[in-house]
């Protein structure tokens, strides 16, 4: 064999050995990740049970007992504590209160 074969068999053995590696296995196509974002109109989904108050107080009386996993909310209103957890006025279909996001 010539040297200039030995080259080419050496740089045709080198593409397909590293080639391959940057391709999607079987031939797929390579997607990145699809992010579905929340649209400000669209209700957030309740995540636990949840007791809805009359006030951003977790003593304040209950409006609605045990919001139910996935139960539609819309937020009206964020409340911020001085040194405590973060509150929302929500409308769900039980009713209409403050939900602390402590749970």
């Amino acid at each position: 064999m010539t040297d200039r074969v030995i080259i080419q068999w050496i740089v045709l053995l080198t593409f397909a050995l590293i080639g391959p590696v940057n391709l999607p296995a079987a031939g797929a196509d390579l997607k990145k990740g699809e992010f579905r974002r929340r649209q400000f109109h669209e209700p957030l989904l309740a995540t636990g049970s949840h007791d809805l108050r009359v006030a951003p107080n977790s003593e304040a009386p209950i409006v609605a007992e045990a919001i139910e996993l996935g139960e539609p909310m819309n937020v009206l209103k964020v409340w911020h504590q001085r040194r405590g957890a973060p509150w929302l006025l929500v409308k769900t279909p039980s009713g209409k209160g403050w939900l602390s996001l402590n749970g």
